[in-house]
Parts: C-alpha cells; sequence; structure tokens
C-alpha cells in the first residue's frame, strides 16, 4: 500500500501538472460568494429536514435529513452545469481501484503511528458505524445514507461549489492553482469530520478528500459543456467506494 501511495501521488501530479492550459481556462458556473452561500444552504437541509422527520414521525431523522440534502444537492448540481457523464463515471469506477487502496493505506500508516503514541485505538473509527452495527430500522437508514446519500451530498457540496469558489483565488488559470485548490478544500473536508472520527483519522481524510479534487480537476470538462464539472460525478462514484467498503469492513470486524 506504500508503494501504492506514492505511486498514486505521483500521477495524480503528473496527470494534473500536464494537462493543457485550456483544460483548467474556465470560469466557475458560479461566483465564489454564491457558491459558498449554496454549499452553505446544502447543509442546513440536513437539520430541517431531520426536524420535520423528527415531529412528524414518517421517517427516520437522519436518513431523511440526508435524503433531502443530497436530492436538493443533485438539483442544484444539475441547475450549476456539473453534469454527470458516461467518461466521467467510469473514471470514477477507474479511479476508486487506485485511491481507495491508497487511503486504506494511509489509514494503516495513521493507526500505526496512533498506536505507537500510545493513542487508544477506536475500532470502528467513525461515530456512524455504532449505528450501523446497532441493527434495525436505524441500521438500515444509516447505511443508506452513508453509501448514497453522504458521498453525493459532500462531493456536490466540496468537488462541486466550495472548490468553484477557493479555485479563482488559488489562480484560476494557473494549473498549480488546481492542485492549491484540492488542498485547500481537501483539508477543509477532512476537518469538518472532527466530531465523527478520531483525531488520528483526520490525515485519512484529508488525504482522500485531497485526490477527489485532483480527479475532478482532471476531468474538467472541454467542449460544449463550458461551465460542467463532470469530474464531480467521478468523485462521488469514488467516494460511494470508499464508504461503502468500509460499511463492509465493518461487518466483517465485527
Amino acid at each position: 500500500m506504500l508503494v501504492v501511495a506514492a505511486l498514486t501521488g505521483a500521477v495524480a501530479w503528473r496527470w494534473v501538472a500536464a494537462r493543457p492550459l485550456n483544460a483548467w481556462n474556465r470560469q466557475p458556473p458560479t461566483p465564489p460568494t454564491t457558491a459558498l452561500a449554496i454549499a452553505f444552504g446544502l447543509f442546513l437541509t440536513i437539520p430541517l429536514a431531520a426536524g420535520l422527520a423528527q415531529s412528524t414521525g414518517l421517517a427516520h431523522p437522519t436518513f431523511l435529513g440526508a435524503a433531502a440534502a443530497a436530492t436538493a444537492a443533485m438539483i442544484v448540481a444539475f441547475w450549476a452545469g456539473m453534469l454527470p457523464t458516461a467518461r466521467a463515471l467510469v473514471a470514477g469506477l477507474v479511479a476508486a481501484v487506485v485511491i481507495v487502496p491508497t487511503v486504506f493505506g494511509v489509514s494503516v500508516l495513521a493507526t500505526a503511528a496512533a498506536r505507537l503514541l500510545g493513542v487508544d485505538i477506536d475500532p470502528t473509527a467513525h461515530n456512524a458505524f455504532d449505528t450501523i452495527l446497532g441493527g434495525g430500522p436505524a441500521a438500515a437508514a444509516a447505511i443508506t445514507t452513508s453509501v448514497v446519500a453522504v458521498p453525493i451530498l459532500e462531493e456536490v457540496v466540496f468537488r462541486g461549489f466550495l472548490h468553484d469558489a477557493v479555485r479563482p483565488l488559488a489562480g484560476d488559470r494557473t494549473r498549480a492553482g488546481a492542485v492549491v485548490t484540492s488542498l485547500i478544500v481537501g483539508t477543509v473536508f477532512g476537518l469538518l469530520h472532527a466530531a465523527a472520527v478520531p483525531p488520528y483519522m483526520l490525515p485519512v481524510l484529508i488525504t482522500l478528500g485531497v485526490l477527489l479534487g485532483l480527479l475532478r480537476e482532471g476531468l474538467h470538462t472541454r467542449g460544449p459543456l463550458a461551465h460542467g464539472r463532470p469530474g464531480v460525478a467521478a468523485s462521488v462514484v469514488v467516494h460511494v467506494a470508499f464508504n461503502a467498503l468500509n460499511v463492509a469492513l465493518a461487518f466483517a470486524a465485527r
């Protein structure tokens, strides 16, 4: 896994830095301030829908909150031109074969380092797994949320609108700006999971976020969809694969 991680980093840098400049020379589909407002609004959908579910008893609050936010994310993403393409979906499947093992390799290193430092290791590594392994309707809702709704929501927010908001600030017309943007957004993505995972797992999620950002940039559209972001669809595929594998491993280790 260490070899895979090193090779992936080298290939990702080469892939991004070597692309023609016109592949990056696109304006974001929405202004940065609007992109930030949309991202914030999508996250607000979760507590609003969850509160409605809790008050009416029609559905599990966690599931309905995430499902509503994911649905809203897809609607806004299509409106902004983040249209999935067959190329992006296939690229997502191929990228998952590389990115997911790489991130798991970083996870092994982070866990080993934590053990050396005397840190207590949480076998579940994410508070959602307590619900998932608990069984019943709550577990089914948590699995669906983790594997489907959360990847869609987070990728549209982070690799979609937040990426578009940061990109002009990092250098919208430079290749290095693509890497800087991926680093910034990936770091924010990882740190915002601080309440859900142990501290030693944050570098793992930051690595995932950075690689997903590079994937999104590598699939930056050309041609008639001048404002399209098909790379977001690819990052959703990888995120789904990553979360699904984590759920499967949690059940296998039980």
